[in-house]
Parts: structure tokens; C-alpha cells; sequence
């Protein structure tokens, strides 16, 4: 029970350290960004969107940043544009994997009707 508390302290922790991150980059000027960090951070606000749930299995993220370095821009608008890239993605992800279970079931019951 102490351990579960503890894993669900340190998550909640890392949620709520991404979320201000995320949240301060709104900026009116252009500062300097580190976008792994900002990947980084936007995946962690997205983690419950990756998990498995009754449509379709756990979506692995594969993190492959590199050593990038920092650019001046605006930092809240390229992490909304992570977001929208993940979003969309995770959301074709499952209506692909939706898809194909409708596809997989059409093809069953033509198979039962023969």
C-alpha cells in the first residue's frame, strides 16, 4: 500500500511539473526552447491517452530525440503543436484499430452466414 502511494505520488509530481512547464511557456516574446523537454513534457500529459483500454492496446512512444539544440521561439505554440501532432495520432491509431475490428466482425459474420 506505502509503495502504491509512493508511485502515485512521484506520478503525480511528474504530471503536475509538466503541466506548469507546459503551461509557463506561454510567452509574448520568443525564448529560448528546448524541444526535447517540450516533447518530453507533452508525451507526460498525454500518458493516459497511451495506455491500453478496451479499444485497443497500450500505443508505445519511442523516444529517439537526440541531441538537439536549443531554438528561440515560442514555446507555448511548438508544444500545442506536439499536442495536436500526438493527439491526431493517437486518434488514428484507434480509429484504424476500430476499423479493423469492424472489418474483422463483418468478415466473421459472412463466414457464420455461409
Amino acid at each position: 500500500m506505502l509503495s502504491s502511494i509512493k508511485v502515485a505520488s512521484a506520478r503525480i509530481n511528474e504530471i503536475s511539473t509538466s503541466l506548469w512547464s507546459f503551461a509557463r511557456a506561454d510567452s509574448t516574446s520568443k525564448v529560448s526552447f528546448d524541444i526535447n523537454n517540450g516533447l518530453e513534457n507533452t508525451l507526460t500529459i498525454l500518458q493516459h491517452r497511451l495506455r491500453a483500454n478496451s479499444q485497443r492496446q497500450e500505443i508505445e512512444a519511442v523516444k529517439n530525440y537526440g541531441d538537439l539544440p536549443h531554438i528561440h521561439c515560442y514555446p507555448h505554440t511548438l508544444n500545442q503543436v506536439f499536442m495536436n501532432l500526438l493527439v491526431n495520432t493517437i486518434e488514428s491509431l484507434e480509429e484504424d484499430n476500430y476499423q479493423k475490428k469492424l472489418t474483422y466482425r463483418g468478415l466473421s459474420r459472412n463466414f457464420k452466414n455461409s
